[in-house]
Parts: structure tokens; C-alpha cells; sequence
């Protein structure tokens, strides 16, 4: 499978950032980090300040910031544990997304990787899909308990009915990648078996 401009670059910054010193890695990790915030920041700014009357402060807009970094935060922290360590987080999320193993891929290390990932993206799917579901059938009984009217209530239904779906596609689709990736493993074991006098 040929490997498209973007996920050239993708490897080539990789390869970068490994081959730095460790203290020099965190330092460049560490100020991507605050660049994406402090972007993040500036934007929830901006459109605060441009669609409210009232002033903005400077803390106005971490009230939206902490909710999603926490989850970011605690999703991360969920997936290393699942996962092993940070590389095999990492190196399970650039096959995934390239839907093919490394060239080097030991079939011992990858077997036990894709099964722990596997298993975790089926509890994340379960969970997630639950929450949204009970998100939804809280909204629309909410709605309909405060009075608005069956187009306001229809109108988060079917907004429901969309984000469930979303996530469902989203889910089914990262299974499938990752069901790719063990029909190559599989491939690279068959091929470790065979010996020149099969």
C-alpha cells in the first residue's frame, strides 16, 4: 500500500522527534502542547468576545477549556494503561490510521498490542454509546418535560439519533482497521512458519 504525501511527512516527524535527545523531545512535545492551548484559548476567546455584550475576561474562556482537557486527559491516561506504555499507544495509532503494520513488526509484540487495543476500543465503544444514549433520552424527556414544543423535542431526537449514529460508523469503522491489521499479522505468522523445505 503506498503511502500518501501526509503520512510521509507524518513519519518523517516522527522519526525526527525520536531520534532527539529525551530532555530536547519533551521540551518540543511540551511547547506543541502549549501552542495547540494557547490557539485554543485565543479562538474560545475571540468568540466569546464576539458574540456576548458583556466584557470577556481573561478566565472567561477556561470554564470551556477544563471539561475536555480533563477527558482528553483521562481517556489518554486510559489507553496507556490498556495499551502498556505511551509508545504503544503511539505505535498502535499510526498503524491503525495507516491501516498496515510496520515493516519491522515483531507478530510477538503486535499479537498481545492489537488485542489489548481491540478489547479497549470494544469497552470504550460500549461506553460511549451509552452515555450518548442516556445524553439523549435525558435531553429529549427534559424538553418535553419543560414545555417546549414536539419540533423543539423531534429536532433533539433526530440530533440524537445522528450523534448516535456518528459514533456508531466511527466505532465500526476503527474496528475494522484494526480487524486489518490482524488479518496481516496473521499473514506475517504464516509466513514465520514456513521453511524452505515446505
Amino acid at each position: 500500500m503506498a503511502r500518501t504525501p501526509d503520512s510521509r511527512r507524518g513519519a518523517a516527524f516522527r522519526r525526527w522527534l525520536h531520534g532527539l535527545p529525551r530532555t530536547t523531545r519533551q521540551f518540543v512535545v511540551t511547547g506543541l502542547v502549549i501552542g495547540w492551548l494557547a490557539v485554543w484559548y485565543a479562538a474560545l476567546l475571540a468568540i466569546k468576545g464576539s458574540i456576548g455584550d458583556d466584557d470577556v475576561g481573561w478566565a472567561d474562556p477556561l470554564s470551556s477549556m477544563i471539561g475536555p482537557l480533563i477527558g482528553i486527559a483521562l481517556a489518554f491516561w486510559l489507553r496507556r494503561r490498556a495499551l502498556g506504555s505511551f509508545g504503544g499507544v503511539w505505535e498502535f495509532d499510526s498503524a491503525v490510521r495507516r491501516r498496515r503494520l510496520p515493516d519491522d513488526a515483531d507478530p510477538a509484540a503486535w499479537g498481545p498490542l492489537l488485542e489489548k487495543g481491540g478489547r479497549f476500543q470494544r469497552g470504550a465503544r460500549r461506553f460511549a454509546l451509552g452515555l450518548t444514549v442516556t445524553a439523549v433520552v435525558v435531553m429529549v424527556i427534559g424538553f418535553a418535560w419543560a414545555g417546549f414544543g414536539w419540533i423543539a423535542v423531534l429536532v433533539a431526537a433526530l440530533v440524537g439519533v445522528v450523534a448516535v449514529a456518528l459514533l456508531e460508523f466511527a466505532s465500526r469503522r476503527q474496528t475494522a482497521r484494526i480487524d486489518d491489521l490482524r488479518d496481516q499479522l496473521r499473514g506475517l505468522e504464516d509466513r514465520g512458519r514456513l521453511t524452505p523445505g515446505d
